[in-house]
């Protein structure tokens, strides 16, 4: 599979035209990355410098109209002609300029995240999106230092495959085959991923994971309303799938199109509910952990409002949310845990040549949208 890339940059009357084909999908995906965080600067003469200086830069990242190299870092260190001294019997890759002097260590850090949508409507389904990276920093002696791990699973959470990996160009080799969607896995198998690792910190991979069937935490949002006051109720739900530690769980109930809010009458199963500086947000810190026995949390809530007019600038889903039309959002993380169980198997962890080096290793689950529509109002969805 190859992905064209074209790339147009006006600097006054200057109009620069790049067009190539990619080998790889993730390889065009890195580049244009590489491209993004070379461009992005603070100041319009900062840009202008940067622009005139783009046709180095892809000159050097992309030589002969084929990437060799997609760090932005490492292929600014080649342009400033950062020196290295490399042993003549070792051939240097193109995206490490500059060797490690020091200590040996190795950082792995596994981020993932959920997407969601829910409300209690028989006409709206629920949705969610399950996707990760796994991102590393490894300071290593000597040009060439190869490194093989294993992407595995711990038996937590609900144990679920990874559908596929998009891998950063380093990679020498991986396991990155697409699980098809009828493939009835009972326990993933580990995906192994050798490769040589750039100067500095990059995402190794990018990974989805598409067939979890259960929300982590389950919420119910009923509100009824009229333009000076509002009754809710709200119950989360967590799946006994979830490490019940949290470093921050908090929902907060925005209302949009309406005066700020003057009076809350509340009563939280626990936590404690808070106003926004604004006056237009309720937020409820729920705390770092749902009872034991029963894992679900709720809030009651009475409020009034003062009529000083609506929101300046707000969004479309935001404008949408007139009269009963109304979502909570909701925040979490929880360190050293993954909703698919993904993880680095640190004894498949090899470096060659043989060193001694520290190993760092961190997981964290964490929201990104995670919103609940109220059960007795529209909801903004996309039909298919």
């Amino acid at each position: 599979m190859t992905a064209c890339i074209c790339v147009g940059v006006s600097i006054d009357k200057f109009y620069a035209f790049l067009i190539f084909d990619s080998p790889s999908i993730s390889l065009a995906f890195c580049f244009l990355r590489s491209l993004t965080d070379f461009i992005r600067v603070t100041s319009s003469q900062e840009l202008n410098i940067r622009l005139n200086e783009l046709p180095a830069f892809i000159n050097e990242a992309a030589p002969f109209g084929s990437p060799r190299d997609t760090d932005c870092d490492s292929i600014l260190a080649k342009l400033s002609d950062k020196s290295s001294s490399i042993p003549k019997s070792q051939k240097q890759p193109a995206w490490k300029p500059v060797l490690h002097t020091g200590k040996s260590s190795i950082y792995l850090s596994v981020s993932e995240c959920i997407q969601a949508v829910q409300c209690e409507h028989e006409d709206v389904k629920d949705v969610w999106e399950v996707y990760g990276t796994i991102t590393c920093k490894a300071e290593l002696e000597g040009a060439t230092p190869d490194v093989t791990l294993n992407i595995s699973h711990l038996n937590e959470g609900i144990v679920a495959p990874l559908d596929h990996l998009v891998i950063h160009p380093c990679v020498q080799s991986a396991d990155s085959h697409i699980i098809p969607k009828d493939n009835k896995i009972v326990r993933p198998t580990p995906r192994r991923v050798r490769f040589i690792p750039p100067s500095d910190s990059f995402t190794l991979c990018h990974y989805t994971v598409c067939s979890i069937q259960e929300l982590p935490i389950f919420g119910v949002y009923h509100m009824k309303c009229d333009q000076k006051s509002a009754k809710i109720s709200v119950t989360l739900q967590l799946s006994d799938q979830v490490k019940n530690s949290f470093e921050y769980a908090e929902l907060q109930l925005p209302f949009f199109n309406r005066g700020i809010i003057s009076i809350v009458d509340s009563n939280p199963s626990q936590g404690s509910l808070l106003v926004s500086p604004d006056r237009r947000i309720l937020v409820w810190n729920i705390g770092q952990k749902f009872p034991s026995k029963s894992l679900d949390a709720s809030l009651t809530a009475n409020i009034q409002f003062t009529d000083t007019g609506t929101n300046a600038n707000l969004s479309e889903a935001e404008c949408f949310c007139t009269a009963q039309n109304a979502y909570c959002q909701l925040y979490f993380k929880i360190n050293d845990f993954t909703y698919s169980g993904c993880y680095i198997d640190t004894k498949s962890l090899q470096v060659s040549p043989n060193t001694k080096f520290k190993l760092t290793i961190n997981r964290e689950f964490l929201s990104k949208t995670y919103k609940i529509w109220n059960s007795y109002g529209g909801v903004l969805t996309t039909g298919k």
